[in-house]
């Protein structure tokens, strides 16, 4: 499996487990996750206590995190 990331003609391709590790949260069996926006959000850790939030200002509606 491969995560192929483009931006206009610039292209970077991943292979799972060794460049990146991913899953879908659900029970699904594949997931096209094809022409999705991609964002990124540290490892999504919310700690009030700590005073850290990876999710804060960023709009993460519709997107893959």
């Amino acid at each position: 499996m491969e995560l192929v990331a483009r931006r206009g003609e610039k292209e970077e391709r991943f292979k799972f487990r060794e460049d990146f590790v991913g899953f879908s949260g659900t029970q699904d069996e594949d997931v096209d996750v094809t022409n999705a926006e991609i964002v990124f959000v540290g490892y999504g850790i919310v700690a009030p206590e700590q005073k850290w939030d990876d999710y804060k200002g960023v709009d993460v509606a519709g997107k893959v995190l």
